[in-house]
């Protein structure tokens, strides 16, 4: 048994356990478990991964744009990772830095994600007209 955050995690059971509590939406206790995990291995794929998105579930989205940030350099081929720090980045009004992002993503079939994210970006910063030819 490993003992993190003040949470008793039965050996081999660490995540099955992580992701029970994600469900439960237990996403405070995720992060601080987290957070520890990483001091020991920081470029867990796995970890950094999770802790982005319990923070933007949490609706701290700057943390959530670090995660997905760390992720996108460590895995550049990964799409999913960019559009995840693009919205990220919107969500905390970095808006500049998710439409640079948003418009890296090539993958297919997170286009219209991007479409969209992008129309929302133009709508935030008053860009009305060219948010409509967006969508």
């Amino acid at each position: 048994t490993t003992t993190m955050a003040n949470i008793r995690i039965p050996e081999g059971q660490y995540t099955e356990t992580v992701y029970g509590m994600i469900k439960e939406h237990k996403y405070f206790e995720v992060i601080q478990i987290l957070n520890m995990c990483l001091e020991n291995n920081p470029k867990s794929q796995a970890a950094l991964s999770l802790l982005g998105y319990c923070y933007y579930r949490q609706q701290d989205f700057e943390a959530a744009a670090s995660c997905y940030s760390q992720l996108v350099q460590l895995h550049p081929e990964s799409d999913d990772y960019r559009i995840y720090y693009a919205q990220s980045l919107y969500k905390s009004c970095a808006f500049q830095e998710a439409m640079k992002t948003s418009c890296q993503i090539e993958n297919e079939d997170l286009q219209s994600k991007v479409v969209k994210l992008q129309a929302a970006i133009k709508y935030s910063e008053d860009d009305f007209p060219n948010a409509r030819t967006l969508v």
